[in-house]
């Protein structure tokens, strides 16, 4: 429609500039109504794209926004992961600990010094079963730990 009106008003206008006489009173007042229509087809198109501007920048200060929330839940995500391994870690070791305690002596020996926790770090085992409790375990992997950080 605005191509419609432009092209209209494009030609009146030159038509009416291309007579040598004046333009009639008739032909004024349609050219001014054109013109008055032009003016807030204009304002209108003004503040469409105005409002496309504003939206444009809130819509650029969220992307930054997500994006630092981003790098953030990035930096969380590695240190959980760092922590997972770690756990896991731990994990196999106290599983390693729990099954040597079915095994013979030097089998438990050798578990222990494969897993970086040697059998000094044990106590004899606690009880009238001879096995290694919990307690027993977690003091040796406690132990250890300190070794390892000294």
């Amino acid at each position: 429609m605005r191509t419609r009106l432009l092209r209209f008003a494009f030609g009146r206008i030159l038509r009416v500039s291309r007579k040598t006489h004046e333009a009639s009173p008739a032909e004024v007042r349609e050219l001014r109504s054109i013109v008055e229509a032009l003016k807030k087809a204009k304002l209108k198109l003004e503040e469409a794209y105005a409002a496309q501007r504003r939206e444009t920048a809130a819509l650029r200060g969220a992307n930054e926004r997500l994006a630092k929330e981003n790098e953030t839940l990035a930096e969380h995500v590695k240190t959980l992961v760092g922590i997972n391994r770690n756990l896991g870690r731990e994990l196999h070791r106290v599983n390693e600990l729990l099954a040597c305690r079915f095994d013979s002596p030097a089998t438990r020996e050798r578990a222990l010094r494969n897993r970086e926790v040697h059998v000094k770090h044990l106590q004899r085992p606690s009880g009238a079963n001879k096995r290694f409790t919990a307690k027993d375990i977690t003091l040796a992997v406690k132990v250890a730990r300190q070794e390892a950080e000294h």
